[in-house]
């Protein structure tokens, strides 16, 4: 977000197209929003950011209330949260299992001193009031110039947050579910000075990260944007993969998506744009950092990473030109502070788009560009271990599943905002979906097998 508010919510039924700015935000940036729906079919929207000057404090928070049809849409203020952050993120989830939506704020806060915080504020009742909850009891360091990601990342249903620590590491806060979180160190950022002399830059700890299904398991794993490999004498950011299981992180080793060994190159303060971008039913993602190395100069790259659905990559350059001469995409960094992806199917043809929204390679060509995919793509299934006795059907925007008793069943789409998760119990299941026309998936996950289908709802 830079110089305005706007939200993009989709271009589905559930979840409408809007553009919106508000005054309050017209001189600001630094910004973050995020949303989640009301039972009521509603939005809830949090946004944050500078409000006088360029970038700078004071920061302002507010809560919305989103309600839209297909042709009108309605921004009802809710809430105005008693701090607001910059360069950091606001998210918004269910933190004591009450069922009302909490907001989780950090950064650095709107005072003359700057200083850093994660801030937890409780909505305790019906009336959308919210109250900061003590930091000793929720126990998230603070952070700055780093973006959380929220997700499932243990499998018990409840929402976690994943939070780069400046100068300290990647950690994972598990929700459990009562207002408090369990910390677990990722990897740590610990970066030494080389032996002849040479700092390398050690805002390597301003890393982004992000959750993503890599090996169609139906759990997301951790892709890390980059952390420095300072061994040998030469040395440059590379893209890590972290995969959860027992209260505790693996790395898992880089390879192509032949299996062979090798390294993907990354960078600080990037930007992921995760989909199925080439149609073959396994996870891609685009990447947008700003990186250097030994046998690079400082720049802004971006990168294609195609995957195999087995947790291998390719890793393709696709920068574009600064004089917009070349084909590929606009170099854009620095996520918390100048602009970020959106990734949807915004021309209804079925595939995931781009749009680059914010400043991109600081203000040298910044606007909000659309990237239309083209792919043809590569198959309509994609299977790990085959589940030979599940069949998986849709009819009538109902999706029926036989032979799956015992097995967790996730449905979600192009950009993998997932839709319904729900253990099935009777080998014949009725679930009605009520998705708007467009491309999803379906994963059935078993204890040792999983099987991972394209369905349309037409």
């Amino acid at each position: 977000m830079k110089s305005f508010f706007r939200v993009y919510l989709g271009q589905r039924e559930d979840i409408p197209l809007l553009a919106y700015q508000d005054d309050d935000f017209g001189l600001g940036g630094n910004g973050s929003v995020d949303c989640e729906k009301f039972p009521d079919g509603s939005w809830m929207v949090a946004v944050q950011g500078g409000t006088d000057g360029n970038w700078t404090n004071p920061f302002k928070a507010y809560i919305y209330q989103l309600t839209a049809d297909e042709t009108t849409a309605t921004l009802k203020d809710l809430a105005y949260l008693d701090r607001g952050t910059g360069r950091g993120s606001i998210r918004i989830l269910d933190v004591n299992n009450d069922g009302r939506l909490d907001v989780f704020q950090h950064s650095w806060i709107a005072n003359a001193s700057w200083d850093a915080f994660a801030i937890i504020n409780e909505n305790l009742d019906d009336t959308n009031e919210f109250f900061e909850m003590d930091v000793d009891k929720h126990g998230i360091r603070p952070a700055t110039n780093t973006f959380a990601v929220k997700g499932d990342i243990d499998g018990d249903g409840k929402i976690d947050i994943l939070l780069p620590i400046q100068g300290v590491g990647l950690f994972a806060y598990i929700n459990n579910g009562n207002g408090t979180f369990t910390e677990i160190l990722v990897t740590p950022f610990a970066v030494a000075d080389r032996e002849d002399g040479i700092n390398i830059r050690k805002e390597e700890d301003g890393t982004q990260a992000d959750l993503m299904d890599v090996d169609n398991d139906g759990k997301p794993e951790i892709v890390m944007a980059g952390t420095v490999d300072n061994t040998g004498g030469d040395w440059k950011y590379i893209v890590k993969i972290y995969k959860y299981s027992d209260g505790a992180f693996t790395e898992i080793p880089a390879k192509n998506k032949n299996g062979e060994a090798i390294e993907w190159l990354g960078g600080q303060r990037g930007d992921f744009a995760i989909a199925d971008f080439d149609g073959d039913g396994n996870q891609d993602f685009i990447l947008g950092v700003e990186n250097q190395n030994s046998d690079k100069a400082w720049g802004c790259r971006t990168y294609y990473f195609s995957g195999n659905g087995d947790g291998g990559f390719n890793e393709i350059e696709c920068t574009m030109s600064e004089d917009n001469t070349s084909e590929g995409i606009a170099p854009m960094c620095r996520r918390a502070q100048f602009g970020q992806f959106l990734v949807g199917d915004f021309n209804g043809d079925g595939k995931p788009d781009l749009i680059q929204a914010g400043t991109t390679y600081y203000a040298k060509l910044g606007d909000v560009r659309f990237y239309a995919n083209v792919s043809k793509g590569g198959g309509s299934s994609i299977k790990k271990e085959s589940l030979s006795s599940v069949s998986i059907s849709v009819q009538n925007k109902n999706l029926y599943v036989n032979g799956a008793s015992g097995t967790m069943i996730t449905v979600f789409d192009l950009s993998g905002i997932v839709y319904k998760t729900l253990k099935v119990v009777d080998d014949s299941t009725i679930i009605p979906l009520g998705l708007s026309t467009g491309i999803y998936f379906v994963k059935v996950v078993a204890e040792n097998n999983t099987v991972t289908e394209k369905i349309a709802i037409k």
